[in-house]
């Protein structure tokens, strides 16, 4: 899983489990986003880390580019 989000986020290894950290959440969600899962399968993978974990309104509007560029910017989505 881990190799996979380095991968298709373009984060490395290291950002990547720091990513699954609870305080990164928003992280992983933008990291899961920009590699290309849908919004649905972004909170599915999400939840199964932090199961208490809510979404900001609007969250499935993020495209993956979108979230890409939030990640690349060092940003996280407004709202969080």
């Amino acid at each position: 899983f881990l190799s996979a989000l380095s991968i298709g986020s373009g984060f490395d290894r290291d950002m990547a489990v720091l990513s699954t950290n609870e305080a990164q959440a928003a992280r992983l969600a933008l990291a899961l986003r920009s590699g290309g899962l849908n919004p649905e399968a972004v909170q599915e993978q999400c939840l199964a880390f932090h199961p208490d974990l809510d979404f900001p309104d609007g969250f499935e509007c993020i495209g993956a580019d979108r979230a890409a560029a939030i990640l690349a910017s060092g940003g996280s989505y407004p709202g969080e």
